[in-house]
């Protein structure tokens, strides 16, 4: 993850007029990421996270039920992934007989952040 000042001094250099591989040897930064900043790829450093209570700096307004319910799928059938740009994925393990706990699931994580909730396709039967 790049700095703002980072950002602004690449777009500084692109408004001066420099090419990509030119900005690249002056900041040690790589011509992709240039490129992609100068056709306006750039960090939004300004977003918000509010759609997170948690990052949004009041964790006691998480909806208790539906988060007890994800904590004990947690502890049961569950795992974090590790993903890129430091976000963590929760994925639960069910088999597909109980598609009451699968709803109950998606719902309750549905409920906690309005995220995308994905399911994965059950494994191939050898």
């Amino acid at each position: 993850m790049r700095s703002r000042e980072e950002v602004a001094a690449v777009l500084e250099l692109v408004r001066a007029g420099l090419n990509d591989c030119e900005i690249a040897r002056r900041t040690g930064i790589p011509r992709g990421t240039i490129r992609c900043w100068r056709i306006g790829r750039a960090p939004n450093f300004d977003r918000t996270r509010a759609n997170c209570a948690v990052c949004a700096g009041s964790p006691q307004t998480v909806p208790q039920a539906p988060y007890t319910y994800l904590l004990g799928l947690y502890l049961g059938d569950g795992y974090l992934v590790a993903c890129p740009r430091g976000v963590y994925k929760l994925r639960v393990t069910c088999a597909n007989r109980y598609p009451e706990l699968i709803r109950l699931c998606e719902l309750a994580m549905t409920q906690i952040l309005p995220n995308r909730v994905g399911r994965g396709r059950p494994p191939i039967p050898a």
